[in-house]
């Protein structure tokens, strides 16, 4: 999974402020989504007019 610029622009932000407990939020959820990336935390649901790329 690759990280746009200007998300590591916003993530460098976060870490400028020093905000550990969502730094910790955003690690985690990028972790699940390189493991997992069809699923999702707590009740995911499929989009209405998606179509799974075959």
């Amino acid at each position: 999974m690759n990280i746009l610029p200007k998300q590591k622009k916003d993530i460098d932000k976060l870490k400028k402020a020093g905000d550990k407990a969502v730094l910790i939020k955003i690690d985690k959820l990028l972790d699940e989504l390189r493991e997992h990336p069809l699923t999702g935390t707590g009740k995911p649901e499929k989009l209405r007019h998606y179509q799974t790329p075959t």
